[in-house]
């Protein structure tokens, strides 16, 4: 009976101490949680810089390992690495067409808006605009741009408004260019040509006027 005992109260000792690690230790998070580099920041990740510039990127170079990263990388929940192989399959074209970059952007987009990560949701909507830059994904770019501006307002990441701050006034630029050459975007106005008809900068500038002075 005392044995008994004992072994209950072992049990008990050892599951409080695995939940306590578990808060404390990433490698023991659920699974994508550990690939969240918002919440656990990597030094060798920066979010500021294009993660397809980062060091460390995948290593595919072949339809099949194309196909087996995406599905593990799906599988992991993991945001930057989805967004790797996007870019890597937008520029190779290792599946020949079976694997569509502009998916693989919105599952990364997603798993970002999931995650509360207004950097890897910024990198999906700049992307966007070179992967497929047609006026039938312009609605889906100003979606998540007002996602992305949203999340990264609500955590005051100032780095985050003010790359899309740019990235708005960039593509205001070019979506004018186009209007002028093509009879379809005729009926597009000035106010209709930036993803966000507001100013992000100023709001930035807002934001960051009202922060403590250190």
């Amino acid at each position: 009976m005392k044995t008994r005992l004992f072994l209950i109260a072992l049990l008990i000792v050892l599951a409080s101490v695995t939940k306590t690690e578990a808060k404390t230790n990433p490698t023991l998070t659920p699974s994508g949680d550990i690939l969240n580099y918002y919440k656990y920041p990597d030094p060798l990740k920066p979010l500021t810089v294009d993660p397809h510039k980062w060091e460390q990127q995948p290593l595919v170079n072949s339809w099949p390992a194309m196909e087996l990263a995406t599905k593990e990388a799906m599988e992991k929940r993991d945001g930057y690495g989805l967004f790797q192989l996007a870019y890597l399959e937008f520029v190779h074209q290792y599946t020949y067409g079976k694997l569509d970059p502009k998916t693989m952007l919105y599952n990364a987009y997603e798993i970002g808006k999931t995650n509360g990560d207004p950097y890897l949701m910024y990198w999906v909507t700049d992307f966007e605009g070179v992967a497929f830059f047609f006026f039938e994904y312009l609605d889906r770019r100003r979606n998540h741009a007002m996602g992305t501006d949203s999340v990264a307002t609500e955590k005051r990441e100032l780095p985050v408004l003010y790359m899309l701050a740019d990235l708005n006034e960039k593509n205001f630029q070019q979506m004018k260019a186009l209007a002028s050459q093509y009879i379809q975007c005729a009926y597009l106005k000035n106010e209709t040509y930036a993803l966000l008809n507001y100013d992000v900068r100023k709001k930035a500038q807002t934001l960051e006027n009202l922060q403590p002075k250190k």
